[in-house]
């Protein structure tokens, strides 16, 4: 058996939740495309005021990002 030299990886994953205050809905922001559209925000930078969308209702509302 040859041994590997390389490290194994670690993956990140993300996600933004919140739940829509129109449909209710509780969605992850960062499945629509329009939430980085323009947008310059670190994902582990908090955030007050953030304008989003819902991607299930398209109900504009705020949030605070919280990290």
């Amino acid at each position: 058996m040859t041994e590997s030299t390389e490290n194994p990886q670690a993956f990140w994953y993300l996600t933004l939740d919140t739940t829509c205050p129109s449909c209710n809905e509780y969605v992850d922001l960062l499945e629509s495309v329009e939430f980085w559209n323009g947008r310059k925000i670190e994902p582990i930078e908090s955030q007050k005021d953030v304008d989003v969308t819902c991607p299930k209702c398209d109900h504009e509302f705020k949030v605070d990002c919280v990290f």
